[in-house]
């Protein structure tokens, strides 16, 4: 017999059982910005929720990886398929150029989960702000900011069935280092929805 578990007012499940939240839960100790997705129940009874992950890059992390020798590296080994495949008769030096010039550097992160994007980066940018002005003994809106510690782009770092009762990968909830204020709302709907334990 099939546990009904109610359904959290404001949210309508699909036709598949899913009922979409995408909603930022905080940011784990190493980093990683971690969202609920959507939570799910089955007929048969089978329920869960999934989520996604993903690493805020700084306009340094960008700046190092995405110059010119990176962009070499990234492209080489797709330009030696399309040789072999015969989709491209450029040379690699021109094949380069070609990806920089079409903003194909963008391209070398994984950007999904893009719902999570600017959360993401305002969550990370705030921390840099505060961290700033602490250091410094400035108010906040007073106080400098290295601009190469802001935010540039978000990278996905995995999604799926990342959760247990306690947490997600390995990160019970007491080890984030932030929750946003939607992270209550959404470990309740894990704790109610997943059945995995750690």
């Amino acid at each position: 017999m099939s546990k009904t578990i109610v359904i959290p007012t404001g949210y309508t499940p699909n036709a598949r059982g899913e009922i979409h939240i995408n909603k930022l839960i905080g940011v784990t100790k190493d980093g990683e910005y971690v969202a609920l997705d959507y939570v799910f129940q089955h007929s048969d009874d089978f329920r869960g929720a999934t989520g996604s992950s993903v690493h805020v890059v700084t306009n340094r992390e960008y700046k190092d990886r995405t110059d010119d020798d990176s962009v070499r590296d990234y492209c080489e080994e797709i330009w030696r398929i399309m040789v072999s495949d015969r989709s491209t008769e450029q040379s690699l030096d021109e094949f380069v150029e070609s990806f920089k010039d079409s903003d194909g550097v963008d391209s070398m992160f994984d950007q999904s989960y893009s719902y999570m994007h600017d959360a993401c980066m305002e969550m990370h940018n705030a921390a840099v702000r505060a961290k700033a002005a602490e250091e410094q003994e400035l108010p906040l809106e007073e106080a400098e900011v290295d601009e190469d510690d802001l935010a540039y782009i978000c990278e996905a770092r995995g999604g799926g069935r990342m959760f247990s009762k306690e947490g997600t990968r390995g990160n019970s909830w007491a080890d984030f280092s932030k929750l946003t204020k939607d992270a209550s709302e959404c470990i309740r709907l894990i704790s109610l929805y997943e059945t995995k334990t750690v």
